[in-house]
């Protein structure tokens, strides 16, 4: 008898761990990036992407929301265990993942304006309306150009770029093309839309998960290099695909060199 109720008891405890919920782990993440991450919930692009990584870790994402230029100090002073949307010299002596997500920024201008933008030293004349912390994110030619410019803002409420655009506060936008996209379907009745030209004149970011465990690092990359196969990620780029009118293919990274 003593026997058979171990033996049951043991099999209820392995039930129990099977069933055992995920994880909690706190994740810092920058506020005012829709569509990759929608402000105060769970969902995004780039967020819902990640979480489909961790669930397969076992844990479940507790996101703390940010200014994005807070995320690095968040997760190098341990308010978080893993932060987003990073470059690697963002947080030199923590654990970063493989690349996971491309943000592709552009230089935006009407296109009743006829600008020609070819390159960065060509937004010199105009005023610029970037998002927050551009010029950290953009690299030194960038930050040079825009040293010292007076018609030169940034927005940590993007949608603010948008209105400035199309209000004629500012001569061009500097911003990633999805996010301007996203944001122009939530504009209000009161301002006017306009054709507008895409000036291609930055490479792609791509951007990595830092971690406070290293071992937790390698385990994400591990699931991250098959992550194109997983169900789910078919799942996220066809809605997405479907809210952003424009493909994502280059969007969501597998940690592989491009």
């Amino acid at each position: 008898m003593g026997y058979r109720i171990l033996l049951l008891l043991a099999v209820l405890a392995s039930l129990f761990c099977s069933a055992a919920p995920p994880a909690p782990l706190t994740v810092a993440v920058g506020l005012r990036l829709a569509p990759y991450v929608l402000d105060d919930s769970s969902g995004g692009l780039e967020y819902e992407y990640v979480d489909a990584i961790m669930r397969k870790l076992g844990y479940r994402m507790r996101p703390k929301f940010m200014f994005l230029g807070d995320v690095a100090t968040a997760i190098r002073t341990g308010q978080a265990d893993m932060a987003l949307t990073l470059q690697a010299d963002m947080v030199p002596g923590l654990a970063v993942s493989r690349p996971y997500v491309a943000y592709q920024n552009v230089a935006i201008s009407l296109q009743a304006r006829h600008l020609e933008i070819r390159g960065i030293a060509d937004l010199k004349p105009f005023s610029v309306a970037a998002f927050a912390e551009a010029r950290q994110y953009l690299g030194p030619a960038f930050a040079a150009q825009m040293a010292g410019k007076t018609d030169y803002h940034e927005h940590p409420n993007q949608i603010r770029q948008n209105i400035s655009l199309y209000q004629g506060q500012s001569d061009v936008v500097v911003v990633d093309v999805n996010i301007f996209a996203f944001l122009d379907q939530r504009l209000g009745s009161e301002v006017k839309r306009q054709p507008v030209t895409v000036h291609e004149i930055f490479p792609r970011n791509e951007y990595v998960a830092a971690f406070r465990d290293p071992v937790l690092r390698d385990r994400f990359n591990e699931v991250l290099s098959q992550a194109r196969s997983l169900p789910e990620f078919e799942a996220i780029k066809l809605r997405w695909q479907g809210r952003l009118r424009q493909p994502i293919e280059n969007v969501l990274l597998d940690g592989s060199v491009q």
